[in-house]
Parts: structure tokens; C-alpha cells; sequence
């Protein structure tokens, strides 16, 4: 009766092992199976990200007076009547110089091509105020100054 019960708690020992190694499997599979969704999912919304940025590139570059705002390189320069003014707050009257957005695209164009001829160093664009007249200027630390608008 001894060795009866000394196998039938063997049996029940290898049986409860048997189901933790079973347990275990399903664990170490079902965590597989939610790593490799988590995978298709990030890879799904990275496709969409790059998919929204070459739209918002293209859009931009289809666009021909589309400026970039020198101040703060994130958006469009905007044109009611003669005022030039962007989101970040730049805002420049070219009544007196009769300037559209696509003076504005060339004039900065040339100042940035002209200017980065001679030195590598970026420009940093900045407002001046003189008296009632608000200008956009271009500098640089190598001594280069434009007036853009």
C-alpha cells in the first residue's frame, strides 16, 4: 500500500509538472504572439508617419511660392494684402516695397545662395525695428548682413 501511494503522489508529481511545462509553453507563446502584433503594429504606423511626411513634402514642394518661414523654419510665409506675416509672429509690411511671397522665395534664395558661397556657417534671420518699418534681416557670425525684406 506504501509503494502505491508513493507512485500514485510520482504520478500526481509528474503529472503537475507535465502541466507547468505545458503552462509555461502557452505563456512563452502567447507573449510571442503579442511581440510580433506589437511589431506589425509599430511597423504599420511607422509606414503611415513616413507615408504622412512624404505627402506634407510633396504638397509643400508643389507649391511654388510656398516659403518657409526664416524665423522659425516650420511654416509658410502667409501674404494678406502687403502685410508678410507667419504663425510664429512675424509679421512685415512690404507696402512700400510692393514685395510678393515669390520676391520673398527669391530674394531669400539669393541671399542664402550668395551668402553660403563664401562661408558654411548658417544664417540666423532676426525682425528690426526702425521707426515705423519692420525689416527681416539675415546675419551671420562671419560678418555677412542682408536686409530680406
Amino acid at each position: 500500500m506504501e509503494i502505491a501511494a508513493i507512485n500514485m503522489e510520482d504520478d500526481i508529481d509528474f503529472m503537475f509538472s507535465i502541466h507547468e511545462q505545458i503552462m509555461q509553453e502557452h505563456k512563452e507563446e502567447e507573449a510571442a504572439m503579442v511581440a510580433q502584433q506589437q511589431q506589425q503594429l509599430y511597423e504599420q504606423q511607422l509606414q503611415l508617419e513616413v507615408q504622412q511626411a512624404e505627402a506634407a513634402v510633396q504638397a509643400f514642394l508643389d507649391d511654388a511660392n510656398s516659403v518657409v518661414c526664416p524665423l522659425c523654419q516650420r511654416s509658410q510665409l502667409l501674404q494678406h494684402g502687403s502685410v508678410v506675416f507667419c504663425k510664429c509672429g512675424l509679421r512685415i509690411n512690404t507696402q512700400f516695397d510692393g514685395m510678393t511671397l515669390a520676391h520673398v522665395k527669391e530674394r531669400l534664395e539669393n541671399i542664402v545662395a550668395e551668402h553660403g558661397s563664401a562661408c558654411p556657417e548658417p544664417l540666423v534671420f532676426a525682425t528690426q525695428q526702425h521707426g515705423p518699418l519692420c525689416m527681416l534681416a539675415a546675419r551671420c557670425g562671419c560678418g555677412y548682413c542682408a536686409i530680406v525684406l
